[in-house]
């Protein structure tokens, strides 16, 4: 039996239905890392984050912080982990609270909205 001919039938169907499932994944993954880069880089913020977060952020948490220093949110709503202590010690907006050290969100906005006022000079 000719091997195209395996593409007739039910069997032929299921498999150009999962080629087809492929591409739209990928093709939905792409978007989703296009979405994602341009929520982190494309924002008023990002150049500010940039120059004291590079290295330390990835797409979803630059986008959030983004997001709390433009005010589309109350709080930062990404993930801190032990990569912001450098970046935090330089702005100064370590918090301790106990025996936990956090970051002083109130500092980390006024300095950039430091940072912006200079920049609209």
């Amino acid at each position: 039996m000719p091997e195209d001919l395996n593409l007739y039938g039910a069997a032929g169907r299921r498999e150009e239905e999962k080629k087809q499932r492929q591409e739209e994944d990928r093709i939905r993954r792409e978007n989703r890392q296009k979405d994602s880069e341009s929520r982190a880089y494309k924002r008023e913020s990002s150049e500010w984050i940039l120059d004291h977060f590079f290295g330390v952020l990835n797409n979803y948490n630059m986008g959030a912080l983004a997001d709390f220093l433009e005010g589309k949110t109350r709080k930062y709503k990404g993930i801190v982990n032990h990569k912001w202590i450098e970046p935090l010690t330089e702005l100064g907006a370590i918090k301790v609270e106990g025996e936990d050290k956090m970051p002083d969100w109130d500092k980390i906005k006024a300095e950039y909205k430091l940072y912006k006022k200079e920049a609209n000079r």
